[in-house]
């Protein structure tokens, strides 16, 4: 297949790409000295943009040594990188993503858009679509000219096996260009940074052992900063199972986006609180000279869920000529109700409830089954049908002493109430953790679910996106038909392409 992308390497602590800022047709991908007799080191990764409309990629899964933490072992790896390439796409941009499975023991694999509103059937983002063993598959995902611009990813979706993928690396970043100039076009040019936040198991580590967190690969990420300057950092959970609250310690940071929905204003925090699967755009501002600690705090996950205690992970070094942004600060503080948002917003809120409906998370007594309104996943069954122009109230009902997080492909949701507290009509996720049950009192969340979108037209799933509990059970099946189709009692499941032979 000809590759029709301009490729630069980055390492993590090299300089921070200027935001909008094309590759040029002359960049050539040349691994670093140290990678040429073998791996490429762990904390390296490509950036592949598209061009006239089209990115061309090929993936290729198999397994590959990889050292983390200094401890080297097998894992398994798109392009034998553990950070795979940066996607970079614009609205109305078609991806043609050429996949081929080398993974052994006769390990199926496929790919998830997550987080994209694109359409579900194949050859695009169809998650029932297997590749399997010495097999490719060409996928086609047309991103529509109205997408939401911003931080997305990619990872397998292969049901059972989702876990152990994502964990050994088999997860990236996509991004659709376009979020600063569209709401904060005074800002376009800030640098950018990304961050891809990973957790894996160390061999022979205990189930009660916390999993080593990553910044890009690193246990000590240390990017820099000039004092005073504004940087944009795209932070992406692409882990696993693992929790990550980030806070860098004495720096100011707005928040303003949430899953590649924009906040309707920036929002000051204290630290970036990520699910497994959820994704924050922020603004970092320089401090005076120094070095300030960037960590995980700690997170609660329940009496049943797995520690996520408290862990350094790199420095944020403040250091060079310092910079002026005391207008962008003021103007970043003034800023309130941004259109887009908006109108997104507003457009489910005045769109009358279709349907209500409620969905109990639970689990076995052993922790190891995990059930959705007492089921578990069956891909031959349609658990949900809606049709194209609904919009529905879900309550999504947490009966176990462990968070879930909820996650469901192909359109974004709005949050109105968590465990009975209204919550303010300020953003959009695609991902949203559950809290989990105290006292015997199930943790509840209530959203609103659009479905208004004719691409999503299709069948697809939504699941607890701890990956653990997603290949356990803890997933289902929704059918969204066309405005103008009658809903029918059942749905055969449609037949999947055949898949060529690589």
């Amino acid at each position: 297949m000809a590759l029709a992308f301009a490729a630069v390497l980055t390492a993590c602590d090299g300089k921070p790409r200027s935001h909008g800022k094309s590759a040029r047709a002359e960049d050539v991908l040349t691994p670093p000295r140290e990678a040429r007799n073998g791996p490429p080191p762990s904390d390296t990764f490509q950036t592949l943009s598209s061009r006239n409309g089209m990115l061309e990629v090929r993936l290729v899964a198999a397994r590959t040594p990889v050292t983390l933490a200094g401890r080297t072992f097998p894992s398994m790896m798109w392009n034998g990188w553990y950070l795979p390439p940066v996607l970079r796409v614009n609205r109305g941009d078609t991806l043609r993503l050429h996949l081929v499975n080398r993974l052994p023991d006769n390990r199926a694999t496929n790919l998830h858009y997550h987080g994209t509103t694109v359409n579900p059937k194949a050859p695009s983002d169809n998650v029932f679509l297997m590749v399997h063993p010495d097999s490719s598959y060409d996928y086609r995902v047309v991103f529509p000219p109205t997408h939401d611009q911003g931080l997305f990813w990619y990872h397998p979706h292969p049901h059972g096996e989702s876990e152990a993928q994502v964990m050994g690396g088999m997860s990236g970043v996509l991004i659709v260009e376009g979020q600063l100039e569209q709401n904060y076009p005074w800002l376009k040019n800030v640098p950018e940074r990304i961050l891809m936040l990973k957790a894996h198991e160390s061999p022979g580590s205990q189930d009660d052992e916390p999993a080593v967190k990553t910044i890009n690969g690193r246990t000590s990420y240390t990017p820099t900063i000039r004092p005073g300057e504004l940087q944009y950092w795209r932070i992406a959970n692409v882990a696993a199972d693992a929790f990550f609250n980030l806070r860098i310690d004495g720096t100011r940071v707005w928040e303003l986006a949430r899953d590649a929905k924009p906040l309707r204003a920036p929002e000051p925090v204290d630290s970036i609180f990520l699910p497994p699967g959820t994704r924050a755009e922020v603004l970092v501002l320089g401090g005076p000279p120094g070095r300030y600690v960037i960590r995980h705090t700690n997170v609660e996950t329940g009496p049943a869920g797995d520690p996520n205690p408290e862990v350094e992970l790199g420095t944020l070094v403040s250091d060079g000529l310092p910079m002026d942004r005391r207008a962008d600060l003021a103007r970043l503080a003034a800023t309130r109700d941004l259109p887009y948002p908006i109108r997104k917003i507003d457009a489910i809120l005045q769109h009358p409830i279709t349907n209500r409906r409620t969905f109990v998370f639970s689990e076995s007594s052993d922790g190891n089954s995990f059930f959705i309104n007492a089921r578990q996943f069956d891909p031959d069954r349609v658990d949900t049908r809606v049709r194209v122009g609904d919009v529905e109230e879900w309550t999504l009902v947490n009966s176990t002493a462990e968070m879930h997080n909820f996650h469901i492909h192909q359109t974004g949701f709005l949050v109105t109430e968590i465990n009975g507290i209204p919550r303010p009509p300020d953003r959009l996720h695609d991902t949203m953790n559950l809290p989990f049950a105290v006292n015997g009192k199930p943790g509840v969340v209530k959203i609103l679910v659009p479905f208004t979108d004719p691409v999503i037209a299709g069948r697809f799933v939504y699941h607890c996106h701890i990956l653990e509990h997603e290949d356990g059970g803890m997933m289902a099946v929704i059918q969204v038909d066309p405005a103008d189709e009658a809903v029918k009692e059942s749905v055969a499941r449609p037949a999947l392409p055949s898949l060529r032979h690589h």
